[in-house]
Parts: C-alpha cells; sequence; structure tokens
C-alpha cells in the first residue's frame, strides 16, 4: 500500500523547515511556505495515494501557504483540494472570500487558482486532513464545481460529518490496507465526495445511483453501530431515521447478503464477545455486559452466543481470563 510517512523529528533542528518547505514544492499543489517556527519546524505527515485520490494528515505548528498565480499556471490543470480542518484555525484568503476555518468546518479549493491560506492555533499543533484529486473525478461541470470552491461548509454535521468520519477511519487504517484494496478505497473516497458535493450544490440527482446507494449502506453501518446499545434498534426505527422505507432498508441489506436484523445481532455479539474477555470488565455480570449491547432476554442471549461462538458466554469468560 503507498504510504508515505515522515516527521520532521527524525532529521536534525536546522534542516527541518527546509524538509517540510521541499515536500510542499514537490506536491501535486506546490505552494511557498513562510512560519514563525523555522528555526525548530516541529511537523508530521502521513500520505495515502490510491491513484485517482490522495488522501493526507498533516500536523504541524503555525504556517503560512501562499499558491501564487504562477505556480498554478505551472500545475497541470483539472486538481481540486478539500481541506478539513481538526484543529487550529485556517484563514483562507482567495480571490472570492476571505474566511476562516475552525475545526470542524472544511473548504474545496480550486487548484488552477492561487490562495493564501494561515494556519493558526493558540496551542500547537494545527492538525487537518488534505484531499487532493481530479475534477473529472466528480459527476459534475466544472462550472458546477466552482459553486462548492471557497465556501466554508461544516464537517460536524450531516454529510459533511460524514465525509469526515470517513477520511478519519480512512487514515487510521492506512498501515493495514493491502495493494488490492487500493481501487476500492478510491472508489469509496470518490463515491464520498461526489455525494457530499451534490449534497451542497443541491443536485443529489446529478450524483450515480450506485455511489449514493453505497454512501447509504455506510450511513446505515454507522447509524447501527452507534445504536447498539438501544433495544428499540429495529429495522423500522432505522429506516425512519433516514427517510427510507423499511422494504428498500432491507433490499440494501439483502445486495450485501445479509438481513437486517441479522447484521445487528451479529455486531452486538461481537461487542458482548470483546467485553467478556476484557479484564476491566470482570466485575460486571454477564447478563449486565448483555444487556449493556442490547439483548433484553438472558436465555435468547446465552443461546445465541453458545450457537454463534461454540461456548457459553461464561465458559468464553472464563477461559478469556483464567490465566
Amino acid at each position: 500500500m503507498p504510504l508515505t510517512e515522515f516527521r520532521t523529528d527524525d532529521v536534525p533542528r536546522a534542516d527541518r523547515f527546509g524538509l517540510w518547505y521541499d515536500a510542499a514544492m514537490r506536491g501535486m499543489l506546490p505552494s511557498v511556505l513562510t512560519s514563525a517556527h523555522r528555526d525548530d519546524f516541529r511537523g508530521s505527515t502521513r500520505r495515502l495515494d490510491l491513484g485517482p485520490v490522495q488522501v493526507s494528515t498533516v500536523r504541524h505548528p503555525g504556517l503560512e501557504s501562499l499558491r501564487t498565480g504562477r505556480l498554478a499556471r505551472r500545475t497541470e490543470a483539472g486538481y481540486l483540494q478539500l481541506v478539513v480542518s481538526l484543529s487550529g484555525g485556517h484563514r483562507a484568503v482567495l480571490a472570492r472570500q476571505d474566511a476562516l476555518l475552525g475545526p470542524g468546518e472544511m473548504m474545496l479549493f480550486d487548484g488552477s487558482e492561487g490562495w493564501r491560506v494561515l494556519c493558526h492555533t493558540d496551542r500547537p499543533p494545527v492538525r487537518a486532513v488534505l484531499v487532493t484529486f481530479r475534477q473529472d473525478s466528480l459527476p459534475f461541470p466544472a462550472s458546477r464545481i466552482a459553486g462548492v470552491a471557497g465556501r466554508r461548509l461544516p464537517g460536524h454535521e450531516g454529510l459533511g460529518a460524514l465525509m469526515t468520519g470517513h477520511l478519519t477511519t480512512l487514515m487510521a487504517g492506512a498501515a493495514h490496507y493491502r495493494p488490492a484494496d487500493t481501487g476500492r478505497l478510491a472508489g469509496l473516497t470518490l463515491d464520498h465526495l461526489a455525494t457530499w458535493c451534490g449534497h451542497v450544490l443541491e443536485t443529489t440527482g446529478d450524483v450515480p445511483a450506485e455511489s449514493r446507494r453505497r454512501v447509504l449502506q455506510e450511513q446505515l453501518r454507522a447509524f447501527i453501530e452507534h445504536h447498539l446499545h438501544d433495544p428499540g434498534l429495529t429495522p423500522a426505527t432505522i429506516a425512519e431515521a433516514h427517510h427510507i422505507s423499511v422494504r428498500y432498508l432491507h433490499q440494501l441489506f439483502q445486495e450485501q447478503g445479509m438481513t437486517v436484523a441479522a447484521s445487528i445481532r451479529r455486531r452486538r455479539l461481537e461487542r458482548c464477545h470483546r467485553d467478556l474477555a476484557d479484564p476491566r470488565l470482570s466485575a460486571c455480570p454477564v447478563q449486565g455486559i448483555a444487556a449493556r449491547w442490547g439483548f433484553r432476554d438472558p436465555a435468547r442471549f446465552s443461546r445465541l452466543f453458545r450457537d454463534t461462538y461454540g461456548m457459553t458466554p461464561t465458559e468464553h469468560r472464563r477461559a478469556a481470563l483464567t490465566p
């Protein structure tokens, strides 16, 4: 998997800012950097190259990034970059506006234009996720993308939160992906970008139906994970929360080879299996852990657990916690 990582702490103090500067100039959208911390610049970055899309996490002290018109003209046309601010502030000065991004906000930049971004924080470091991709990867004409670029947009609610969650989860597991995963991860990331962009443009109908369906399936899985503890989690409540019919909900899960109820039951059993083997929860009764994950009937829980794992919950706990 093409994962690149580096930290300025790995080189002598005098070379740290130069290393960061050179990396910025060699990037897909090069920019000129200045920083008040150049004498001891402590930064780190991880970049996941998925072919048509690159995702990076950056962590650094305050700096200014200037993409001049000359640099924009020298760069291959057609690239966009989404910046998701995680901590610190990002003041973006573009031709059309001057906006301040706080944690949980995002902005799409057009690589064919110049910009000036001042990254600052009272408590270092600044942290952000950067996604660089070609404009023609999205199912929208350039004229429509212009309506999104340069706008301050929320990344902590709705589809923005799903976009942010996907990117942070993607990068958290970057070291464990296999080369065969590259195409699938790129497709899923571009599906998220297309659906999010279509939502911002209020033209969701322009997003391919397959992309919308895959993103909805991920939303459903995330909703189930978040509500596993709720005994009232049912296909009806899930469908209602996502404004779809129960029939369509079942159809989405059938495409993945599992019923809604079976998916909920499997994830609850997996959580119970994990918690029963956790020494920190050894004082919690078996039925307390079962109830914690939505099982209200102790006999049914024990039967399901035994059928799934070949032993009772008590036997599993004893085997896991006995030295």
